[in-house]
């Protein structure tokens, strides 16, 4: 299982991440998402769950190609 992390950035919109955040990531809510933005914007960064490497690297992908882009991150959980 790889985690997947939402990385805080000071120039992202909030509408904007959490709209994309809740249609990119299948079992993320509207508020799952916002809870995400505001707590990578405070901290750095926001873990956003386990799942296969495939379905990580894709919600990575897919936020990063955004426009204006989402910075996303996926780690081997057993790091």
């Amino acid at each position: 299982m790889f985690r997947l992390y939402l990385i805080g950035d000071e120039g992202d919109d909030q509408e904007h991440v959490v709209n994309r955040v809740f249609e990119v990531v299948e079992d993320c809510s509207e508020d799952d998402a916002a809870t995400l933005f505001k707590s990578a914007y405070q901290t750095g960064e926001a873990f956003m769950g386990k799942y296969p490497r495939e379905i990580a690297e894709m919600y990575a992908e897919q936020l990063t190609r955004s426009d204006p882009i989402i910075y996303a991150d996926v780690r081997d959980d057993k790091e």
